[in-house]
């Protein structure tokens, strides 16, 4: 998958934010277990999470051919929430999941700009 992307992105680099996502997830869990968890802890973990999710957002955007259509990032918001909900309800939901969801949208979403005359 992923060939029609602009710019495909290897599968070592989205492994690298599932492998990010984990290690949060094991240092959540190993507080939880010490009974050391925080609501503070609660916090930092969430804005960790939150900010690795945006830069894999971004990182997708910036290597999807949408980057560079009319309305691309409309466009790319929704194809990205329905790979997110997709991956979710079919598989683990991890980015690699979420990854091949989203290029299989898009490489739909690209033929019919390409029919509609939108992009070569």
């Amino acid at each position: 998958m992923g060939e029609n992307m602009k710019n495909r992105i290897d599968a070592e680099t989205v492994r690298s934010f599932d492998d990010r996502m984990y290690d949060i997830y094991k240092e959540r869990n190993a507080l939880d277990m010490s009974r050391l968890y925080t609501a503070e802890k609660e916090k930092e973990f969430d804005s960790r999470e939150e900010a690795l999710d945006k830069e894999f957002k971004e990182l997708l955007f910036s290597n999807s051919s949408l980057s560079e259509v009319p309305n691309g990032r409309v466009i790319f918001d929704d194809l990205f929430s329905k790979a997110v909900d997709k991956s979710e309800a079919l598989y683990d939901g991890e980015f690699q999941d979420i990854y091949d969801c989203f290029v299989f949208f898009e490489e739909i979403v690209e033929k019919a700009l390409v029919l509609t005359g939108t992009i070569q």
